[in-house]
């Protein structure tokens, strides 16, 4: 008998060809497992499509209903007017199936030029200082081989939240969440850790560490763009690489550039002249190899280009050396800034004049009110 069942056993494990496994429970539901950890896949299982009651709230408490989440809004799920929370606690992504990796389901892409039609979250997301880790992300393949069109003109926006959207007097939220030890490289020219693009949406208290952020344009530390009278604020990158890369994809022609690299935000601007874009009392912390460079033009401790209604201060920026935060193809210094790479944004809030940014270099303090080149 004892041989019988070690034979049965045997029988029901099956080795799939991501170099995963797939085991029955014993009650008919197969689990798939990676490296002999059962690994994340999309739990929908907490959400009823038909419940059509307003003002819903949610709980998620397991990465694998996090990353059900993100199934949802990749599908059209807006959440508008709902609330979802996330348990305490440490989300790890390290163990995704090798065949879920690079498909649209895994974490957040969204539709940034069509911003009418579905796949971007409009609700309020809670992170109660949750951690998400080992994110491992890099899409879409196939804009490698693309070409100027295909970088400004991609509805794409790749992030954990691709697309955050919500309405003038009613903010999508995202705040409290920490990333750790995530990688992802972008071919899009909408990239951010946390949130790839961000219109009339309020992003508060993510912290990124350790992690690398790569992509040719708008690529950020927690936003790749920031567009109407959103907001950015209370936000902590440390010891990051943030490149705007021409090795990702280098475009050539009338829109030329690998630019826009920014330690908390790419790039912040409008569409209408609705109200002010806020950025203010965030920290950005480069030491040892972590960087902020652009191949071609825009790279700055903040933000790499803000528009003239951006209101930019009370943040702070800490940096072992100028090299940290660099252009690489252009001599002229203005390109790459401790606060904002370009742009004609203000340096101080609508109450308080000249208030200005904090930055910090090997220790010299100083107080930067305008975009200015790297130097105290």
């Amino acid at each position: 008998g004892g041989l019988i069942a070690v034979v049965l056993m045997a029988l029901l494990v099956i080795v799939g060809c991501d170099n995963s496994t797939v085991t029955n429970d014993g009650n008919d539901e197969w689990i798939n497992h990676v490296n002999g950890i059962i690994a994340t896949q999309p739990d929908t299982s907490w959400f009823d499509k038909d419940d059509a009651t307003p003002n819903k709230t949610y709980e998620l408490t397991t990465a694998n209903e996090l990353y059900g989440l993100m199934e949802l809004v990749n599908g059209g799920e807006s959440f508008e007017g709902d609330t979802i929370s996330l348990a305490k606690g440490t989300y790890d992504f390290t163990q995704v199936s090798e065949s879920k990796k690079g498909e649209a389901s895994f974490i957040g892409y969204g539709e940034r030029d069509d911003l009418s039609s579905a796949k971007a979250f409009a609700g309020k997301f809670y992170g109660n200082g949750a951690t998400i880790k080992g994110v491992d992300l890099n899409y879409p393949a196939g804009y490698q081989e693309g070409t100027v069109e295909e970088a400004n003109e991609s509805n794409m926006a790749v992030g954990f939240f691709g697309v955050v959207k919500g309405i003038s007097g009613n903010p999508a939220v995202v705040t409290d969440l920490v990333f750790e030890d995530c990688t992802l490289v972008s071919t899009s020219n909408t990239t951010g850790i946390a949130v790839g693009y961000a219109e009339n949406a309020e992003i508060s208290k993510i912290v990124v560490k350790n992690c690398e952020i790569t992509g040719p344009q708008g690529v950020g530390g927690v936003v790749g763009r920031l567009y109407e009278g959103g907001k950015i604020t209370g936000c902590t990158v440390e010891n990051t690489m943030i490149s705007a890369d021409a090795d990702v994809v280098d475009y050539e022609g009338a829109k030329t550039g690998n630019y826009n690299a920014g330690g908390i935000v790419g790039c912040a601007s409008y569409h209408t002249t609705a109200g002010d874009i806020v950025i203010n009392n965030n920290e950005v912390t480069l030491t040892g190899d972590s960087k902020i460079v652009a191949t071609d033009n825009y790279a700055g401790g903040i933000a790499g280009n803000a528009a003239k209604n951006v209101r930019i201060y009370g943040n702070t920026v800490t940096i072992d050396s100028v090299n940290q935060i660099s252009v690489s193809s252009t001599p002229d210094p203005y390109t790459a800034s401790t606060v904002c790479g370009g742009g004609s944004a203000k340096f101080e809030s609508t109450t308080s004049a000249g208030e200005g940014n904090t930055v910090i270099i090997g220790g010299s303090s100083d107080t930067v009110t305008n975009k200015g080149p790297i130097t105290l």
